[in-house]
């Protein structure tokens, strides 16, 4: 989920989950992009990952045409499920 501010339809927010591999490989998972003018808070269901030794980073883009201000971005949340106790740390 993320929580961004466009002021008009030209500005652009957006959030894309990435996926790292050992070799430095990455893969985009999911993308969320700001769809209105205004705070807007979006979520995207996201993929079902194993997660095993890859690492997992938010790329975010935020672009003000008019002033660097006028694409915001206030937080992002990821969620993950432990498929059962025996396999936290």
């Amino acid at each position: 989920s993320m929580r961004a501010y466009r002021q008009t339809t030209s500005d652009l927010a957006q959030t894309t989950l990435v996926r790292i591999n050992d070799a430095g490989s990455t893969t985009g998972l999911s993308t969320i992009t700001h769809s209105t003018t205004g705070w807007q808070t979006l979520s995207d269901s996201g993929p079902n990952q194993l997660v095993g030794s890859e690492g997992y980073f938010a790329e975010v883009t935020l672009k003000g045409v008019v002033s660097p201000s006028d694409a915001r971005l206030m937080w992002i949340e990821v969620g993950y499920t432990m498929p059962s106790y025996d396999k936290g740390y």
